[in-house]
């Protein structure tokens, strides 16, 4: 019998973070680890919580063993950018990212937005990721995962 997968989900705690570990748990046969400094909204059997704060944490550590990363974290919400919460945003992708490549991770997804596409009315429909990432100037947030997704494909 083949060892099981393990799938580590930073960014577990909240809506989003508990329903893609529901996911993982139901449909694949993978050991999940979920992190996140905030307590989980609810229980999902299967999966092993672990409260901590990825900008402090011994990040290489928390991987190891790890055959896929889920980075889901954020500092950010969309109706507010503050430039501090942006700095610790980037510095939280730096270290995600460096510990993958230490820690011999597989694969990474990364969740990302729409809003990099900006609202253009030019773009493609359906907009697709093939489209060019271009997002308005002056919606912050958008600008900022754009920064986000070229430092995780550089």
């Amino acid at each position: 019998m083949a060892a099981k997968r393990r799938v580590v989900v930073s960014g577990s705690a909240g809506v989003i973070g508990r329903r893609v570990c529901a996911a993982l748990v139901e449909s694949t046969e993978a050991d999940v680890v979920g992190l996140d400094r905030d307590e989980p909204l609810w229980v999902v059997p299967g999966v092993d919580d672990k409260q901590v704060d990825l900008v402090r944490a011994d990040v290489d550590a928390l991987f190891e063993g790890a055959d896929v990363v889920v980075h889901l974290a954020s500092a950010l919400r969309a109706d507010a950018l503050d430039p501090a919460e942006g700095v610790e945003d980037q510095l939280l992708v730096h270290r995600v990212l460096d510990a993958v490549d230490r820690s011999g991770v597989g694969q990474l997804v990364m969740m990302s937005s729409a809003m990099v596409y900006g609202a253009w009315a030019d773009n493609p429909v359906p907009l697709t990721e093939d489209a060019p990432i271009r997002p308005n100037p002056d919606f912050a947030w958008a600008v900022h995962k754009t920064e986000l997704e070229r430092m995780a494909t550089t």
